[in-house]
């Protein structure tokens, strides 16, 4: 964890680019169960917890510690983990009044209100799919070396990000690394794109229509883990579609 939040400061620093969540996983997902109503926060707590910037254990069982916000001195009772993949451990206990209290507790409050309800806990099938999902994505990373650029310097030279600006689409954030030169590669380049919308969203790039870009074999076919990428994310003349609150990528051979 201090190399982690050492190359992220150097990250930031280097390339003046800050995250939109300077907090963890945990506290991303407590706010996800107190700001989202029933029918939809299953679906978010998984797209936050795959995607967080910083992964800590469990996070690819959605591990919940029950809403803790800063589990640290809380005691196995919160800090469970499952390995059958049958329970994240929702609803175990109210977590420590000291850093869950919130304004005029008001996040303590809700969180006994969400903490009741069965409904919004992750079922087996919810935690074996996030499983899956961050499995193919770990293959994904493994698959090129430009998803693991060692340097801020490499990060400069060969990440962009089309699209943005002052006309960009804020709910489609897409992100292209040149591979040209690069050992281990694999690929003339990679795009990943990141849709956090409820609705599907397309990224029209003019530059890229003559370029022969693919979805990542990792997320294509039956055994792809997320079958919504699989079926639904395409690519065709530098028009680029991915579905619902989902992560795409797509590699240039």
């Amino acid at each position: 964890a201090p190399e982690g939040c050492r190359l992220l400061q150097e990250f930031r620093r280097d390339t003046g680019v800050h995250f939109l969540y300077h907090t963890e996983p945990a506290a991303l997902c407590k706010s996800i169960y107190l700001d989202y109503d029933s029918d939809t926060v299953v679906v978010e707590y998984t797209f936050e917890r795959l995607l967080a910037p910083v992964r800590d254990a469990g996070v690819d069982t959605l591990r919940s510690k029950s809403l803790d916000r800063n589990s640290y001195d809380s005691g196995d009772w919160f800090n469970r983990l499952d390995w059958s993949y049958q329970t994240n451990h929702f609803g175990t206990g109210l977590p420590p009044k000291q850093d869950n209290f919130g304004p005029d507790g008001r996040d303590w409050a809700l969180s006994r209100e969400r903490l009741s309800r069965p409904d919004i806990a992750p079922r087996p099938q919810d935690i074996a799919w996030a499983r899956d999902v961050f499995r193919d994505l770990l293959r994904i990373r493994a698959s090129t070396s430009l998803l693991r650029l060692p340097s801020a310097a490499e990060v400069r030279k060969r990440v962009t990000f089309p699209g943005s600006g002052a006309g960009q689409n804020p709910v489609l954030v897409a992100t292209r690394i040149d591979g040209r030169g690069w050992p281990g590669a694999r690929f003339k380049a990679v795009m990943t794109l990141i849709n956090v919308a409820p609705t599907a969203q397309t990224l029209v790039l003019a530059g890229e229509a003559g370029a022969a870009w693919r979805l990542h074999p990792v997320q294509q076919g039956p055994h792809a883990a997320d079958q919504r990428v699989a079926t639904a994310a395409s690519v065709e003349r530098g028009v680029f579609t991915v579905p619902a609150r989902s992560a795409a990528v797509f590699v240039q051979q």
